[in-house]
């Protein structure tokens, strides 16, 4: 079992050394062409190459992500984290927010919201303004 869950962080690692790799194709592909258009010779291709090496970059990272070794959108450093435990023994130290200027159906959405969890959980989760 260990050596499956080596192989796994090294396919990991592998596929973040591919997308950066790749990222760095992306960028150097779109200058290129940037310039070569201000000349008047573009790269024929680029717009469609540019979608796939997009593709197989959002595919690594999100490999990536499963595995633990990436966060998606943020720039901290992403470590497994246990699960979310919204309530504990009837308590919660959470709260639904309300933005300001909400209308009727976004707080009716977010007293549902309280109610369901209040039901599930047994914790007053009160909703209102931030």
């Amino acid at each position: 079992m260990n050596k499956l869950v080596r192989l796994e962080r090294y396919l990991c690692l592998a596929g973040l050394w591919i997308a950066a790799f790749l990222l760095c194709a992306l960028v150097l592909l779109s200058g290129l062409n940037v310039f070569g258009r201000i000349f008047g010779h573009p790269i024929g291709g680029s717009y469609e190459l540019s979608g796939f090496l997009g593709a197989l970059i959002a595919a690594l990272a999100l490999a990536a992500a499963v595995c633990g070794m990436a966060a998606v959108a943020s720039g901290e450093e992403c470590q497994p984290r246990g699960p979310l435990v919204l309530a504990e023994n009837g308590l919660t130290t959470y709260k639904i927010v309300v933005r300001d200027g909400a209308d009727e159906y976004e707080k009716a959405a977010a007293a549902d919201l309280a109610a369901t969890l209040k039901e599930i959980t047994g914790a007053d989760f009160s909703a209102g303004p931030g």
